[in-house]
């Protein structure tokens, strides 16, 4: 990449920016993921609604927030009793 009088862009600078502007949302990191399905738990229970995700444009499947759950063991009462990431707990 180019700019500013053909300085280059170097990998790492590239890197950086990628993440710092939040485009780097290939692998969704486990608190956004404990967050999705901490809010699809609740609306579910409380409402009886159904919830739809989106990462970085992308709408994240159901299929995966319960696959990650069940990869790290998680159930819904653990979920809930988790403390919450928003809290800053």
């Amino acid at each position: 990449m180019r700019y500013k009088a053909d300085a280059l862009a170097r990998e790492k600078q590239l890197k950086s920016r990628i993440a710092k502007w939040g485009f780097d949302v290939k692998n969704i990191k486990g608190d956004i993921m404990v967050q999705m399905a901490r809010k699809r738990v609740k609306r579910l229970r409380d409402h009886g609604k159904k919830s739809v995700f989106r990462v970085g444009e992308q709408v994240v499947p159901v299929r995966k927030i319960n696959r990650y759950l069940k990869r790290k063991r998680i159930s819904e009462e653990e979920l809930l009793s988790l403390p919450s990431p928003v809290d800053g707990a």
